[in-house]
């Protein structure tokens, strides 16, 4: 199918949305309430031109993914990783500033390995975590994350972001007050959650909605409302609360008890094969990470439950067994947890057998529990020894036998998981892959993921890959020929149902994947499929279900850092997938090469000619089928190239006014007549040239060398953060490197020594001014200059309250013309090597005494600034028509011409009595 951005709106039961519906696709999709219409989308066709193998995902009106060929590099994951932020996230209506380096993970971790590779024992990608912010205030939910390769270069091959436009919203006063539940609020949670509840500590955040809500940003106060008791289902209530700041509103509400929810039957953890106790005759199972001690003295078992404790002496010990480990503590809600003792003599052994009567639901379930529990922690620690919290969490608490029935369900606060007794036509649920997909809920909680259908999808895919069986909780209605959902099913994107019911869609999905799998890699398709799964949840963002999921997949999958010429799995994941209206982005089927490059100027007159080769990627050229497609002004006008030979042509440009940008794209057909185009999404995006008979380059300075900037002029008074031609000192502030590709490091930048660190040397009390040399532009009429800048002032006591200026003088220094103003807010205030070019006509006319200066302050109360500057060119643009061949002047290059030029090649060669000294430039050739 062709690319289309889908929105589905999936119902999330025991949620409550405030807000409006997500707009139709008429709507302008990247408009900007405070810069308008065409901000973003300006934005988002310059980052396009630059990078053409590359595309967007848009849902509910908002990117949700970059993706396709890499689209940012760097030194390192985080230097790759901050390029993107810094210089391209402006185009989701966020201003860079706003992204502080903090993860969705309980502990903030910013920096997460993902994809291990057991072979190389490394780690395939590293995912880069931001977190929205505005003045210190979190929004809610909101969060981006940058996959970047571990390769050299660090190619940043994906962006999933769930970020929102906050307009010209302000933090009110409100946020300096302290923060507390009023009782208004709380008499109106008591009445929905009940008279005993409790409530958490506040914490303020920016409400601006979730998944598909657009909402008006407002200040907002997030706290959970618990009452009930855990032991008690019937009267356990957990919930989510965000109510505005000011008005008290409530304005979301989330259930925090993720349940099962249905009538069904789940196989038990202890018993053998996959389905509940009742279906399937019980037998000995290890017991991995068990905990045993001697009185105080505590040692746990290995993975095959075996263990050695110390002790210090030779007489008999009373040794002690829990159905409690390194990692899970099970608790037995019906009655006392069993504890097993033996009284041996050192060294034993002191073998236990937990369950060993068989004659007990209660007891039989503690093992159940225990053992699946960790049969799912090893399984996804297996495809990603780093998955944040589970890799070192301990004392998880497995609650079972409480008494309820047909039910079991996953607690986000206490971060437990929990299973019901046998009853109401159901087995006891703690029990294989029930076991499996709440803890599936436990791995998509501790990464940032929100849940409802996704967190429903991704539980029951848990229990279906270690299970590799497509039925989910076997016997839970009594009958062991049937089971609660299936993953092999036919559900249809978007999903119109409940969460549970949706959640089939994603499943469905691997499931149909993991088919497609089994027959091209028989021997290792679970392997691929289940370490996709696993590290895809580090990479969702919201709790629905779209085909952003797809995008995932193959980003994860891929090897060369561009999807779009496929991925090792690629026709497998695309059919799984695309079974269920989850298409993946399709393939290129062609690509264009320039043997050449791509022309930096163009002749004004026409007659360029660019060499283009189209080569087959998943599809056959059809020869004499490309196009040069050119805008001169006009709009494109499609003209045919000449072909050399088959797929091999020549493209040659039309008269273009000189001095005019000039866009351009390519296309050629398939043998089957399908149309493509280069850059992607053409000719939306497409390619620029300037028109012109040559360029001239009057200066360029890499700033490697001394070449005569002059520092400081009258009115200048910072004390500190004056210019300086150095290495940059990378700070939160500062770059870490000059601009210049490699070598080079360089730039003048606004600090005084090296090693102070961020704020130890920024620009204070006043400004500081670096000027350039005396450029002669006398005569240039189409001069251009062109630099690379840094500018921040969004940190310290007072951010976004200073200017970076750049002006030019055609009277060397006398009089001053204001090229640009950036700041005193903005997202080029926030850092990143941003290039600028202006034509000096448009300013002053051109003299041989042009002077640029910079101009970096920071006045009133201290704030953070620092500026750099790197890169310093100016070119002419020549617009003279070159010599012509035509010497006798009759509108004709011909023989007669070259009669006149071999005449007057060199008549001294044959000259009897040549001058003295001959011709000294000539060709010494005989013409004759």
């Amino acid at each position: 199918m062709a690319r289309t951005t889908l929105v589905a709106a999936i119902g999330m039961a025991g949620i409550l949305l405030v807000g409006t519906p997500a707009p139709s696709w008429s709507d302008p999709v990247l408009d900007s309430p405070d810069n308008g219409p065409s901000t973003s989308a300006q934005l988002v066709g310059q980052f396009l031109e630059a990078h053409p193998d590359t595309a967007l995902y848009e849902w509910a009106g908002r990117i949700s993914r970059v993706y396709g060929a890499a689209f940012s590099h760097g030194a390192s994951a985080v230097d790759s990783a901050e390029q993107f932020r810094l210089n391209h996230v402006a185009m989701f209506g966020v201003d860079p500033a706003q992204l502080v380096p903090r993860g969705p993970f309980p502990d903030g971790h910013h920096l997460q390995p993902i994809m291990y590779e057991p072979a190389t024992g490394q780690y395939k990608f590293t995912g880069v975590y931001y977190s929205q912010v505005k003045d210190g205030i979190a929004v809610f939910r909101s969060r981006l994350t940058l996959l970047v390769r571990n390769e050299p270069g660090f190619p940043l091959v994906l962006a999933s972001a769930d970020l929102r436009d906050l307009g010209d919203f302000e933090v009110p006063a409100q946020g300096a007050r302290p923060v507390k539940v009023e009782p208004a609020v709380q008499e109106a949670v008591v009445s929905a959650v009940g008279p005993d509840a409790q409530f958490s500590e506040p914490q303020l955040v920016i409400w601006a909605g979730v998944d598909e809500m657009i909402v008006q940003p407002r200040l907002a106060m997030q706290f959970v409302a618990t009452s009930g008791s855990i032991v008690q289902p019937q009267t356990y209530q957990q919930w989510l609360y965000l109510v505005d700041a000011e008005t008290a509103e409530v304005l979301y509400r989330e259930d925090q008890i993720l349940n099962v929810d249905v009538a069904g039957n789940v196989s038990g953890l202890a018993t053998q094969g996959i389905g509940a106790d009742i279906c399937d005759p019980e037998a000995l199972e290890p017991m991995p990470y068990a905990r045993v001690n001697i009185g105080a003295t505590v040692a746990f078992a290995d993975a095959n439950g075996d263990f050695i404790i110390p002790n210090g002496g030779a007489g008999a010990v009373t040794v002690q067994s829990r159905v409690e480990g390194l990692w899970f503590n099970v608790n037995n809600i019906a009655g006392a947890d069993t504890v097993l003792s033996q009284n041996v003599i050192p060294p034993g052994p002191a073998n236990f057998v937990h369950n060993a009567a068989n004659s007990s639901e209660f007891i039989r379930a503690e093992v159940n529990g225990y053992v699946e529990a960790n049969v799912a922690r090893d399984f996804v620690l297996t495809y990603n020894p780093a998955y944040p919290v589970i890799n070192n969490q301990m004392d998880m608490d497995v609650n079972v036998n409480i008494n309820d029935n047909c039910n079991a369900f996953y607690s986000i606060v206490e971060q437990s998981i929990n299973f019901f007794t046998s009853g109401g036509g159901c087995p006891n649920t703690a029990n294989s892959t029930v076991v499996h997909h709440e803890y599936g809920h436990h791995l998509v909680q501790v990464a940032g993921s929100g849940q409802g259908a996704y967190g429903e999808g991704m539980g029951d895919l848990i229990g279906v890959l270690i299970t590799d069986q497509p039925i989910l909780a076997i016997g839970f209605q009594n009958n062991c020929n049937a089971g609660l959902r299936t993953a092999d099913n036919n559900l249809q994107y978007p999903c119109g149902g409940g969460i549970h019911f949706c959640g089939q869609l994603l499943s469905g999905c691997v499931w149909s994947t993991r088919n497609e799998l089994l027959a091209s890699n028989p021997s290792t398709y679970l392997e691929i499929l289940s370490n996709l799964t696993v590290n895809s949840i580090l990479l969702h963002n919201g709790s629905s279900i779209t085909p952003s999921i797809t995008i995932d997949f193959l980003t994860l999958d891929d090897d060369d850092g561009d999807i779009f010429n496929g991925t090792p799995h690629y026709t497998e994941i695309n059919a799984g997938f695309s079974a269920h209206n989850m298409d993946a982005p399709e393939l290129a089927l062609l690509s264009f090469s320039f043997p050449q490059g791509l022309p930096e100027v163009i002749t004004p007159a026409g007659g360029t000619t660019v060499p283009v080769v189209v080569e087959a990627l998943t599809a056959l050229p059809e020869p004499n089928t490309g196009v040069l497609h050119v805008d001169v002004g006009a709009g494109f006008v499609a003209i045919p190239m000449t072909e050399v030979v088959p797929n091999l042509y020549d493209a040659i440009f039309p008269a273009a006014e000189c001095g005019t940008q000039v866009a351009f794209y390519f296309s050629a057909e398939t043998t089957t007549g399908q149309e493509v185009v280069t850059p992607n999404g053409a000719p939306a995006n497409s390619f620029a040239v300037l028109s012109a008979t040559g360029l001239q380059v009057v200066l360029e300075d890499d700033f490697e060398g001394d070449t005569g900037w002059v520092v400081g002029a009258p009115g200048d008074d910072a004390t500190t953060g004056i210019w300086n031609r150095m290495d940059p000192e990378g700070t939160a502030a500062q770059p870490e490197n000059d601009h210049t590709p490699n070598p080079g490091s360089i730039c003048w930048v606004t600090d005084g020594f090296a090693g102070g660190g961020l704020g130890t040397f920024d620009v204070d009390n006043g400004q500081t001014t670096l000027t350039s040399p005396v450029i002669d532009l006398l005569g240039a009429t189409n001069a251009e200059i062109s630099y690379w800048r840094w500018y921040s002032n969004d940190t310290g006591a007072s951010p976004n309250a200073d200017v970076f200026v750049v002006d030019i003088s055609n009277n060397n220094g006398s009089t001053w013309t204001n090229v640009e103003t950036v700041g005193p807010a903005g997202p080029e205030t926030s850092g990143g090597w941003i290039f600028h070019q202006f034509n000096v006509a448009d300013f002053v006319a051109p003299t041989a005494q042009v002077r640029v200066r910079f101009i970096a302050s920071d006045e009133g109360s201290g704030s953070l600034v620092e500026a750099a500057v790197d890169d310093f060119t100016v070119i002419e643009v020549l617009c003279e028509p070159p010599p012509t061949a035509d010497l006798n002047g009759d509108g004709c290059a011909d023989s007669k011409d070259l009669t006149i030029l071999l005449g007057a090649w060199c008549s001294a060669v044959n000259d009897p009595n040549p001058p003295s000294p001959p011709c000294e430039n000539c060709t010494q050739a005989n013409l004759d």
